[in-house]
């Protein structure tokens, strides 16, 4: 019998954690490395898995404080003593034909000059990995059929690819807002995840979301507890585009002062407006979903569609449907679906979140089901679940 069943799991953030002396640790992934690892091992010893999906920010060159000198290749990630029996699975995965990845925003090129390098390393890193990046933009897509599964951040203000304030990278400001966070975490010990943050700030969001950028970005990175000042410096060793030398804190929010406005520069303004684009970063991006996928007459039309990126676990079907009438007594019937396979970061807990999708034959009727599950370690729990016919 043919393998039936894909796993698609995303925002691991894997990361290098330098230890200075007198600092604390700032990485986002640790104690959940020998859950993945047993997670793993499970998907790749089962037979009726076909494929284990990474849906991006599986490695993290972002989250290093902004003193630190920055990370610029996926190298010192995978050799990190944390990481190493993970990256040793993913190995097994892909030469065993089950690994597919699709780049998100903290695992990136950050430079068009970039994207072969990248490339060549994850190939070469994990024999037999069908890599989904795109030739000319550090993101990706996986499709299946009346499936599409990809990061999701491409939709989000702070954390799409920018190729307009800097022609030279395709850095955000998230990434140097994350940097602000690391740094705070390795002074205070308290560590937070970029995406929990943006939700702090942008859930009491009732200002001109053209002043809010600056104010969100001054409120994250300024708090009083570290020390920041506007003068304070990013050490930018070998960042592409950066190499003349490094910012200061208050140089960062000026270059990016004209991000709501500048987002009509980009093709993504055409699927999701900026005001959108920004409430996009505290939630599960199911509205990017609907603008992108599901609405008649979406650029690219799919039944069942699948992001990471906001760390928001989720899965939400909508009916089928004759007009405003529902036509089926079984409520795990569905015209679409949509689901965020949610995180393996320290904060969510031991083990991490995933999406498992099965190809079902039912009384003639194919079907694909599509689960929301947790891992623990030592059982799956399916936390909804719903299907769309074939």
């Amino acid at each position: 019998m043919e393998p039936s069943k894909q796993i698609f799991i995303s925002d691991i953030h894997m990361g290098y954690d330098k230890e200075v002396s007198g600092r604390r640790p700032y990485v986002w992934f640790n104690t959940n490395a020998p859950f993945l690892e047993k997670f793993l091992d499970k998907q790749l010893r089962a037979a009726d898995v076909k494929a284990v999906v990474i849906l991006g920010d599986l490695f993290d060159q972002w989250n290093i404080p902004m003193d630190y000198t920055p990370v610029t290749t996926f190298e010192l990630i995978c050799e990190n003593d944390t990481n190493q029996q993970v990256v040793a699975k993913m190995k097994e995965l892909g030469l065993a034909g089950k690994l597919i990845y699709v780049p998100g925003n903290h695992d990136m090129a950050m430079s068009r000059e970039q994207l072969s390098p990248v490339r060549d390393y994850i190939v070469q890193t994990f024999p037999g990995i069908d890599f989904r990046c795109d030739t000319d933009l550090p993101s990706g897509k996986y499709e299946d059929g009346a499936l599409i599964a990809e990061h999701g951040n491409r939709y989000c203000l702070f954390n799409a690819p920018d190729v307009w304030t800097n022609p030279d990278s395709f850095l955000p400001l998230g990434y140097f807002v994350t940097r602000c966070v690391a740094y705070q975490a390795s002074k205070t010990g308290n560590s937070q995840t970029l995406p929990h943050i943006f939700s702090n700030f942008l859930k009491s969001w009732a200002a001109d979301p053209i002043s809010l950028i600056g104010d969100v970005f001054s409120a994250i990175c300024l708090d009083e507890g570290t020390g920041l000042t506007l003068e304070s410096i990013y050490t930018l060793d070998d960042i592409p585009g950066y190499n003349a030398g490094a910012l200061s804190v208050g140089d960062v929010k000026a270059r990016f002062s004209g991000l709501y406005s500048d987002w009509a520069h980009s093709a993504r303004a055409r699927l999701v407006q900026a005001n959108t684009a920004l409430i996009n970063e505290r939630d599960t991006l199911y509205e990017a979903a609907e603008l992108v996928h599901f609405y008649p007459g979406s650029a690219e039309a799919h039944e069942v569609v699948i992001f990471g990126h906001t760390h928001q676990p989720c899965l939400k079907g909508v009916p089928v449907a004759d007009g405003i009438q529902t036509v089926s007594e079984d409520p795990h019937a569905c015209f679409s679906i949509y689901a965020n396979s949610g995180t393996w970061v320290d904060s969510a807990g031991k083990g991490g979140d995933y999406v498992e999708t099965e190809e079902v034959v039912a009384g003639g009727d194919k079907r694909l089901h599509v689960r929301l599950k947790k891992y623990t370690g030592t059982e799956d729990t399916v936390i909804d679940w719903g299907y769309v016919r074939g």
